[in-house]
């Protein structure tokens, strides 16, 4: 589990220290683009996660810091924000679908970073379930959950995400 945490973090680490300018602050700062995310498809990180997607065959995400510190001389928490897709392999679509009777037509509500738009497509026809939602979460973070079961993807949207406890 630290391993997945610390992969998560690393990667988010990349992207403050992108934004990092070594100045102490001040009205320039609000003129500069947000930091991007970071991408990566390591299906291992998406599989270790969440283990309720069964195979996944291949992955799009994208890391990014929320809420970073501009104060460096104030130190504090730092949120993670992990969204991508999902494509599954075998029987795993049929099987989430299986896992849960409320599934209901959605659109994607979360913000979809750019990154990612082109990997998502029409953020409507989607199915979504806030039992499967609280499911995979457990409490330990929040995170959404959107199935295009015709194209076997799987769509995800959460914040500071954590391996399951064993």
């Amino acid at each position: 589990m630290r391993r997945v945490v610390a992969l998560v973090v690393a990667a988010g680490a990349v992207v403050a220290l992108a934004g990092c300018d070594g100045g102490g602050g001040g009205g320039a700062d609000a003129a500069k683009p947000k930091p991007k995310a970071t991408v990566g498809h390591d299906t291992a990180l998406v599989r270790k996660l969440f283990p309720y997607f069964g195979e996944v065959t291949e992955t799009t995400w994208a890391t990014k810091v929320l809420g970073t510190n501009t104060r460096q001389d104030v130190p504090g928490p730092t949120d993670q924000e992990f969204t991508g897709v999902a494509k599954l392999g075998g029987s795993s679509m049929a099987a989430l679908v299986a896992l849960k009777s409320d599934w209901a037509n959605a659109q994607i509500t979360c913000a979809v970073p750019e990154e990612l738009k082109a990997e998502t497509g029409d953020l409507a026809g989607w199915l979504r379930s806030e039992q499967f939602d609280r499911s995979v979460a457990k409490g330990h973070y929040t995170g959404s959950f959107y199935l295009d079961v015709p194209h076997g993807r799987v769509f995800f949207c959460t914040m500071n995400p954590r391996e399951p406890a064993a």
